[in-house]
């Protein structure tokens, strides 16, 4: 009786049998299964595939979880591209408040991971050598250190990686308001350069610090003018020489002061010598990395795009030697890293980001850095917002010109939004593996993302209409601007100019013609806008890539039957050729550019000729003349002129100095109010004594010789803005080594 009551009591323990659980070898072997996930003890003992017939259980689930996923990918992309009224919208509607949002900060004083990237995972990668600096080897590398208190390690991350981030800005905040005391310190210290005038020095830096920084930002400024007054990490003299070479490009060649500096080329020699220096350090420093960014703008400015390609290039080694494009919350408990650090080290990476994006589109290759591991919240230094703009250094600037606040923090990080759709785009619509099936929808996302980006801009960086607008704003706000319609030009202008088959997509074709001279026209009022403040002066690399590629549709747009069509796009057209001429005074690769545009009018209009530009003396179209004589002629030697500039000696360097644009004999300098091809001549030949100098490689063959020369130039990335340079996608580099 005992025994049977223990018997009933253990089968109850057990509970009932279980049956249909067995794996699929088990169950073909006919022997009893433990049924433990994911592999059973008799296959792992045997080392057979364990593999479980799904329940209906299980298929439910999954579908549960799929449509859950597809649910949530949805929502993401949603919130990726509203404004901050949608985001909440679209978070009230998912169930999630501000309060739900803010619940953490509520439990533990709003301590929030740095810059809200990623999750708090110790990094194989990283590594702290014995006299604890973070060294960026990884497992496999003979010079990776373990750490024996990694347990210790990754616990602490979690509790530690946290901190405060009101602490933090105010932080930022307080060295700001200090700015301006260092910076008069900065300049003191300055005039004990017995190399540099004071005068001069101080006029270089106002220069960079107004027109060129804050386009990439990629010199924390509050830093920099810290270091440099009392002492530190983020300043050097390579970065100053860089930063007076850049500076100088753009010096009024009329100015005495700026006779000796032959167009910043003096301190850029001189920086070459410093960079020997920095290169033999046992670890790069960021204020070298910082000097390597500008330097590879400048060059590629100046047409000197492979020593460009090449400094930017070893920016971004450095910068991954060291760990930068690292999340920060995996280098703090490490590197003890202050808020100025911090905030240094994320305007780095972001600016080599940025102009690596820049650089992509320009010469037409695929983007180096792909991931970005902050989001645009990630700078919290926002004091030089509030910064008065206004355009020091220009003495033909417009006169009622109002200080305008910068922005500069704000633009910034929209700059960071827009270059992570633009790499989105080049890898969608620029790549050789395009899917025929799926490029539409694809196409239409990428434009859904770029209109809602602009629609989301904030109001005070935000030009909705360039043609009402009386004052331009400052460069990079104008910059941001207009690059946002050029990159939808980007998005559709293979469809509408390429002859390959996979951009013969009909809907697109429509869609392009549309949007590609819709947004050329947006482009043209808003050189117009940057004509009337500015006059044609201080052009960034970037603002000439944007006029090139708008006058690319021009040109394909000045053949269409409609002659109101075809009048308009020749205004826009000779707007954007003097723009570019005008600036390739200072920047001679632009005129490579600007000849690239006036070959394919001659290809335009008599496709048969295969000769080269005209390089001789041109008689004008005279102004009573229409468009219709020059498409019916086919002869474009009627939009050139006479050779107009006649060289001077020159410099030391190799340089020679600008001509003074004036009188008949030069380009015009400024835009006729109401104009078109036979009101604005095009210069037929590059200026024979530009101001400065590019040499080009033998081996190079000329463009404009090459049977390769097509219409289908316009159609890649680039678009023959820089016609020397060789572009590529990354399909390109796969070897077909069946052909060899």
């Amino acid at each position: 009786m005992h025994r049977a009551v223990c018997v009933t009591a253990t089968n109850a323990s057990k509970g009932p049998r279980r049956y249909g659980f067995a794996c699929a070898a088990c169950n073909k072997r006919k022997i009893r299964c433990d049924g433990e996930r994911p592999v059973c003890r008799r296959c792992l003992k045997r080392g057979d595939h364990c593999v479980y017939k799904p329940t209906e259980a299980d298929s439910n689930q999954l579908h549960q979880a799929l449509d859950r996923i597809a649910f949530l990918e949805d929502q993401i992309r949603k919130l990726d591209i509203s404004d901050d009224t949608e985001r909440a919208r679209v978070l009230e509607a998912c169930g999630v408040s501000d309060a739900d949002a803010s619940t953490s900060s509520n439990a533990a004083p709003k301590l929030v991971p740095l810059g809200g990237c990623g999750t708090l995972q110790p990094c194989d990668e990283l590594s702290v050598d014995e006299h604890g600096q973070v060294q960026y080897f990884g497992t496999t590398s003979r010079f990776y250190m373990p750490d024996e208190h990694s347990e210790r390690v990754e616990y602490s991350n979690n509790e530690q990686m946290l901190f405060d981030k009101p602490a933090h800005i105010e932080w930022l905040r307080t060295n700001a308001n200090l700015h301006h005391s260092l910076e008069k310190l900065t300049l003191a210290n300055l005039r004990n350069d017995p190399s540099v005038d004071p005068a001069l020095s101080s006029a270089l830096l106002q220069h960079y610090w107004t027109w060129q920084h804050p386009l990439h930002n990629c010199v924390y400024r509050r830093c920099f003018v810290r270091d440099s007054a009392l002492g530190g990490p983020y300043f050097s003299p390579f970065l100053l020489n860089v930063i007076y070479a850049h500076a100088g490009r753009h010096m009024d060649p009329n100015d005495a002061r700026f006779n000796s500096i032959e167009y910043g080329e003096r301190f850029l020699a001189k920086a070459k010598a410093l960079l020997q220096v920095e290169m033999e350090q046992s670890k790069p420093k960021i204020a070298t990395i910082q000097g390597l960014l500008i330097l590879g703008g400048r060059q590629c400015a100046l047409g000197r795009n492979s020593e460009g390609w090449l400094y930017t290039g070893m920016a971004i080694r450095m910068l991954k030697d060291i760990g930068l494009h690292i999340s920060p919350q995996k280098l703090r408990d490490a590197d003890k890293l202050s808020p100025d650090d911090l905030e240094a080290r994320k305007r780095v990476l972001i600016s080599a980001y940025v102009w690596d994006k820049t650089m992509s589109i320009c010469l037409g290759r695929p983007p180096t850095l792909n991931d970005m591991p902050f989001t645009h919240h990630c700078l919290w230094d926002d004091s030089d917002d509030d910064t008065l703009w206004k355009p020091d250094g220009l003495p033909d600037a417009d006169p009622t010109y109002p200080p305008t606040k910068s922005y500069n923090s704000l633009t910034f990080r929209h700059f960071l939004r827009l270059s992570k759709i633009t790499t989105q785009m080049y890898n969608v619509v620029y790549s050789a593996t395009i899917n025929s099936k799926t490029i539409e929808i694809e196409t239409q996302t990428l434009e859904t993302k770029l209109r809602s980006f602009f629609a989301a801009l904030p109001d005070v960086i935000k030009v909705e209409d360039p043609a009402t607008i009386t004052h331009c704003p400052p460069p990079h706000i104008f910059s941001l601007n207009i690059l946002t319609h050029v990159l939808l030009i980007l998005l559709y202008r293979p469809f509408l100019i390429s002859s390959h088959p996979r951009y013969k997509h009909p809907t697109l074709v429509r869609r392009a013609q549309r949007v590609c001279v819709e947004e050329s026209s947006i482009v043209h009022h808003f050189i117009k806008l940057y004509q009337r403040s500015f006059r044609l002066k201080n052009q960034t690399y970037l603002i000439s890539y944007c006029i090139f590629t708008g006058a690319t549709i021009d040109v394909h747009d000045l053949k269409t039957p409609d002659e109101a069509s075809a009048a308009a796009a020749a205004e826009r057209l000779a707007s954007k050729l003097q723009m570019l001429e005008s600036e390739a005074l200072l920047a001679p690769g632009l005129q490579r550019s600007a000849d690239i545009i006036k070959m394919h009018l001659r290809m335009r209009f008599n496709p048969s000729s295969a000769s080269p530009i005209n390089h001789s003396s041109g008689s004008c179209l005279s102004n009573d003349s229409n468009i219709s004589a020059v498409q019916a002629s086919g002869d474009l030697s009627m939009l050139s002129i006479p050779s107009q500039l006649h060289a001077a000696p020159a410099t030391q360097s190799g340089f020679q100095p600008a001509p003074a644009v004036n009188g008949s004999s030069a380009i015009h300098s400024t835009l006729p109010e109401s104009g078109s091809l036979t009101q604005y001549s095009f210069p037929s030949q590059s200026p024979s004594n530009s101001a400065l100098t590019t040499t080009y490689s033998p081996t190079w063959q000329d463009p404009f010789t090459s049977p390769n020369f097509t219409i289908d130039t316009f159609a890649n990335v680039g678009g023959g803005f820089v016609p020397e340079s060789l572009n590529w996608t990354l399909e390109d580099t796969n070897w077909d080594f069946m052909h060899f």
